[in-house]
């Protein structure tokens, strides 16, 4: 089966029907033609949040070896790619 891909518009205009349709398959809703989230219901959400085993920490919780691979100007402080 395709993947169904909708506007946002779309989706603003069948909001009620496309709800119903996500709780049996994912539905990729584009902006400006693009992917820019998907559809689908809460057992799956639940599912994949499980299997995310991604941690992060703060510099300053580092084991002092891992911390020192960081250069000094980002230690406790925010990275300017999430400013």
């Amino acid at each position: 089966m395709r993947t169904k891909i909708i506007s946002v518009t779309n989706l603003r205009d069948h909001i009620n029907s496309y709800i119903s349709e996500a709780m049996e398959t994912p539905i990729v809703v584009a902006r400006h033609g693009h992917p820019s989230l998907v559809l689908f219901n809460f057992e799956e959400y639940k599912r994949l949040k499980a299997c995310d085993t991604r941690v992060a920490f703060r510099t300053i919780e580092l084991p002092e070896e891992d911390a020192a691979t960081f250069p000094s100007e980002y230690q406790g402080r925010t990275t300017p790619e999430y400013g």
